[in-house]
């Protein structure tokens, strides 16, 4: 209450009723009394964790779900609010929210989940190209050699991936990604050693260059209940992980080096 007093008296603007109030309840005539009241109050300041606040949404808001189906439910629905408050000022219409509620479920019950496609075109501003270009996944893309518009085409993934989970994909935490990641890891390292098994020095930019497009060109593996995922996200995830771990490149090793 001391500090409270006190914090409050500094403050540059304040009500003098308030003020007064502190003063008469903080004076030495009343901290007997105040001290009675103080002891029959319990004060409970330990928020709900992330996962108990989950939980009971589930139970009382995606009931109607079932089979880890709720679990989607809140956290596509999570995402579309953290989006909607982004875009607008923090105004979400009761229509649309309802309408929103409705086509995620029917798309669940019918087992179509159609992946977030407000990023799919997003194209990064100047000063995040510029910053993506001192960046490691970008700097072992030049390492085999290739030109301005394979690592803009990168770049974009990369900063469409990172819109979309940021800004649509609240609702899901970091295990759901762990998968994902460990998915695409063992891919990359599978290919690679395989890969790496015929080239020569004399071929190995030009090797590399083919491991490269191939391995983006193929079909995404569907992330989570999404049964399209793009591949800007598929690839933009990968950026993202080799642009994290040193061992993980495109210039494919020779056996005799």
């Amino acid at each position: 209450m001391e500090k409270i007093q006190n914090d409050y008296s500094t403050q540059t603007v304040k009500s003098d009723t308030t003020l007064g109030y502190l003063t008469t309840v903080m004076s030495a005539s009343k901290r007997d009394n105040l001290r009675i009241v103080l002891e029959k109050f319990s004060l409970i300041t330990e928020a709900p964790s992330y996962t108990e606040i989950h939980e009971r949404l589930c139970q009382t808001h995606a009931s109607f779900l079932s089979d880890g189906k709720d679990k989607s439910y809140i956290k596509v629905l999570t995402g579309y609010v953290h989006n909607q408050i982004a875009q607008s000022n923090g105004e979400i219409k009761y229509e649309e929210f309802t309408e929103e509620k409705r086509r995620i479920s029917q798309q669940l019950i019918s087992k179509v989940l159609s992946f977030p496609a407000t990023y799919v075109s997003y194209q990064p501003s100047e000063e995040e190209e510029a910053k993506a270009l001192e960046l490691p996944f970008v700097k072992k893309i030049y390492d085999i050699e290739y030109d301005d518009e394979i690592s803009i085409e990168a770049i974009e993934h990369f900063y469409r991936q990172r819109k979309t989970v940021s800004e649509e994909m609240q609702g899901y935490e970091n295990r759901d990604y762990r998968s994902y990641e460990d998915n695409l890891r063992n891919q990359h390292k599978a290919e690679y050693r395989l890969s790496s098994l015929d080239t020569k020095i004399e071929t190995q930019i030009k090797d590399s260059k083919r491991f490269y497009l191939k391995f983006l060109a193929t079909p995404a593996s569907p992330f989570q209940n999404y049964n399209d995922t793009p591949v800007f996200f598929r690839n933009g995830y990968l950026h993202e992980l080799i642009n994290e771990n040193d061992d993980m490149i495109w210039k494919l090793k020779v056996d005799d080096q």
